[in-house]
């Protein structure tokens, strides 16, 4: 399978705030000149899946408006990382303590209460088992979930031991990348 892996415009948040989830606004001034350049130079005819949150689902609408054959699909699975009661505030502000815990037990600590990198892992593994039949798609979604792509085209076992094995590297707002999939047999 290939992915044509598409990140989120910069959302509208002050600089050092831990916002995985939170559905954020954008800057619409140049949504349109952003999505006619990524229609321009990715395939025609993909569908096109997307996060639910505001970020990725209005540059996908955007692309749909240069590409009206192509289908949207909207899926919470792409969503970002939760960060649960981290959300919002600056990573400054978070103790210490929790994120040092967070790094030692990185695969399966619920950082913020709502989600371990694990579960995450396996969210974003359900969505790939699910659409393992397409040949390409087109992903508008989130940093954490490129590096979770990242990590499981790379994966034998799909499986996080520990942070080392965690993608440090991510596209930029805006850009867009090709993933090559080929881990289509793990199940969840």
């Amino acid at each position: 399978m290939k992915i044509w892996a598409v990140r989120h415009p910069k959302p509208l948040v002050a600089n050092g705030v831990c916002y995985g989830q939170l559905d954020l606004e954008i800057d619409r001034s140049q949504l349109d000149v952003l999505a006619q350049a990524i229609s321009s130079q990715l395939p025609k005819g993909l569908p096109i899946y997307c996060s639910s949150l505001i970020r990725s689902l209005d540059l996908a609408k955007a692309i749909h408006r240069f590409r009206p054959e192509a289908t949207i699909h909207s899926d919470s699975r792409l969503n970002e990382f939760n960060f649960g009661i981290w959300e919002g505030l600056f990573w400054s502000d978070i103790p210490k303590t929790e994120i040092d815990i967070w790094v030692q037990e990185f695969p399966n600590y619920f950082f913020g209460g709502k989600e371990s990198v694990c579960g995450f892992i396996d969210r974003v593994k359900s969505i790939l088992y699910e659409l393992r039949d397409a040949d390409q798609l087109i992903l508008i979604t989130h940093a954490g979930v490129i590096k979770a792509l990242h990590f499981l085209s790379q994966s034998n076992s799909g499986v996080l031991s520990d942070m080392d094995d965690w993608p440090k590297q991510v596209i930029g707002f805006g850009e867009f990348e090709l993933i090559n999939y080929l881990n289509l047999n793990q199940g969840v």
